[in-house]
């Protein structure tokens, strides 16, 4: 069932972003083993959305790598961050590092008023043979 939560995700990303679920799909068979905290959330008794992450070395400070939905509900994404992020700080930790992302999910992000935001840079290198 978590699974499905992953393809359907997968399905609703536009041509641009490319999406990784191979990782996603492995940390659920892998019964989300190298994480430090995991949870699904139901709806109606079925999986609607999977959270995952871990705590950041050396501070009081988490880093949430994994939040992930089904759509099946009008407003779920930001129900589930504000059930994720109240129960992280009720575990203690001082902030949430969210990840970097795109400018339509930034602006989603930016709902949950974040104490700062910065740049990310990806890329990638091609090996030829």
């Amino acid at each position: 069932e978590l699974k499905k939560i992953v393809r359907e995700w997968e399905n609703r990303r536009n041509s641009k972003d490319r999406a990784y679920i191979l990782q996603y799909l492995n940390l659920i068979e892998k019964r989300f083993g190298w994480t430090d905290y995991s949870m699904a959330m139901l709806i109606d008794k079925q999986p609607a959305a999977i959270m995952a992450g871990w705590e950041i070395p050396n501070s009081k400070d988490f880093y949430l790598s994994v939040m992930l939905h089904d759509y099946s509900k009008d407003r779920i994404g930001e129900v589930i961050y504000i059930k994720t992020l109240n129960h992280l700080k009720g575990m203690g930790f001082q902030s949430v590092e969210l990840g970097g992302c795109d400018d339509a999910l930034l602006s989603f992000k930016q709902k949950f008023h974040p104490s700062r935001i910065y740049k990310t840079y990806e890329f990638s290198f091609v090996a030829k043979r």
